[in-house]
C-alpha cells in the first residue's frame, strides 16, 4: 500500500487521501436500483422470480418456492461438517454472553410528588436480516444480526440471501432460532423486505450488510415514501481501519487488513502508525500473504485504493480515524484502553 506522512499533507491533500474506493458513487447506481425497486413494489413475486434469474441464475419457479421449507433446511444443516458446527457454536456461546449482557434495565422513578418519569426499551416487531452469499458467504453475520434480535426479544426474525444459500448459513441461522429463511439477494430483497410481497413480509428494519445495490437500495427505501421501513445504518463495502504501534505485529494487522480486503474490489482497507518500521513491514506481510489468498484478485484489487498513514502519534491517529469514520475499527497498540478514550463510536440496536 502506498504510504503517506500525514503531517507533510495539507488539509485538501488530507481530504482527498481519505476518498473512498472510485467504485463508489456510480451516478448511474441509483437508477437502477430505482427501477429494481418499483419493480418489486408492483408486481411482488413474479419481479423477484425474475431477479433471482437474471442475476445469480436461480429458477425460483423450478428449484421451489422462496422460502426454504423445513426439509431443506434440515438437509442443508447435515451437510456443515462437525467442525464448522463447533466452530458456530463457539462464536454463538460469545455473542449471545456479550450481547445478553447488554440488556437494558427499565427506570421507573417519581421525580417529586406526582412526577413519574419512566425510561423503556421495546424491541423491533418484525425485522429482516440481510446475508450477502456469493463467493464468500458471511456466516458471521448471522450470528451478530440473529442472535441479539433473538435476546432483544424481536417477534418476527426474517432472513434474506442471495441463492443458492450456502449450507453454513442456513445451518446458522437456524442455530439462532431463525424460521423464516428466503432465497432471495441484492436490491431485490431490500425492496421485498421492505414493501412485502405474496411469499416475503414486510418488516420494520432492515440490518445487515451488502454490496453497491444492496447499500443504495436501504438508502432508497428508508426514504421511500409506499413504506415505512427504517434501515441500521447507510453502510458502504467492507471497510477497516487499523491503528498501530511500535509494538505492533506486521503479521497481524496484515491479515487484519486482508480479511476486509477480500470482501470485494471495492472495499478499502487503511493502517495508521506512528512508526515507519511497521508501515514498511505490513506492506511485506501483505505480499506474502496476499500471494497465499484464494481471493487474490479481489484483494489485490481493493488494496489499489487503500493506504498507510504515518502520523506523529496516537492521538492524531484518532484524529485521522475520526475524519474518515471506518466501519471497522483495530487498536493494536502498548495501551490500547489509552487510544480508545480518544474515538468518535457509532452503535446500532434492535
Amino acid at each position: 500500500m502506498d504510504i503517506l506522512t500525514w503531517s507533510t499533507l495539507s488539509i485538501a491533500e488530507q481530504k482527498d487521501a481519505l476518498k473512498r474506493s472510485p467504485l463508489i458513487g456510480d451516478s448511474g447506481l441509483e437508477q437502477s436500483v430505482r427501477a429494481i425497486l418499483d419493480a418489486v413494489a408492483s408486481r411482488g413475486d413474479a419481479a423477484i422470480a425474475e431477479f433471482n434469474q437474471k442475476f445469480d441464475g436461480f429458477n425460483s419457479a423450478k428449484v421451489g418456492e422462496l422460502r426454504m421449507g423445513e426439509s431443506e433446511i434440515a438437509a442443508a444443516c447435515v451437510r456443515v461438517s462437525p467442525e464448522l458446527k463447533a466452530a458456530i457454536a463457539k462464536a454463538m456461546a460469545n455473542i449471545d454472553a456479550f450481547h445478553s449482557a447488554q440488556q437494558f434495565s427499565p427506570i421507573d422513578m417519581e421525580t417529586e410528588a406526582g412526577v413519574r418519569c419512566e425510561l423503556r426499551s421495546e424491541p423491533i416487531e418484525k425485522v429482516g436480516l440481510y446475508i450477502p452469499g456469493g463467493s464468500a458467504p458471511l456466516i458471521s453475520t448471522v450470528m451478530m444480526l440473529a442472535l441479539p434480535a433473538k435476546i432483544a426479544g424481536c417477534e418476527q426474525r426474517v432472513l434474506v440471501s442471495p441463492p443458492p444459500i450456502n449450507d453454513a448459513i442456513i445451518y446458522a441461522a437456524n442455530a439462532c432460532g431463525i424460521a423464516e429463511i428466503y432465497q432471495v439477494g441484492g436490491a431485490q430483497a431490500i425492496a421485498a423486505l421492505a414493501f412485502g410481497t405474496e411469499t416475503i413480509p414486510a418488516v420494520d428494519k432492515i440490518f445487515g450488510p451488502g454490496n453497491r445495490y444492496v447499500t443504495e437500495a436501504k438508502r432508497l427505501v428508508s426514504q421511500d415514501g409506499r413504506c415505512t421501513v427504517s434501515i441500521d445504518m447507510p453502510a458502504g463495502p467492507s471497510e477497516v481501519l487499523v491503528i498501530a504501534d511500535s509494538d505492533a505485529n506486521c503479521e497481524f494487522i496484515a491479515a487484519d487488513l486482508l480479511s476486509q480486503a477480500e470482501h470485494g474490489p471495492d472495499s478499502q482497507v487503511i493502517l495508521v502508525t506512528d512508526s515507519q518500521a511497521i508501515a514498511a513491514g505490513v506492506n511485506e506481510a501483505l505480499t506474502r500473504q496476499l500471494a497465499a489468498l484464494p481471493r487474490c484478485d479481489i484483494a489485490a484489487s481493493a488494496l489499489l485504493s487503500s493506504r498507510t498513514f504515518i502520523v506523529d502519534n496516537m492521538l492524531q491517529a484518532a484524529q485521522v480515524s475520526n475524519q474518515y469514520g471506518p466501519e471497522h475499527l483495530i487498536i493494536q497498540t502498548r495501551f490500547p484502553r489509552e487510544v480508545l478514550k480518544k474515538f468518535a463510536l457509532r452503535v446500532q440496536s434492535f
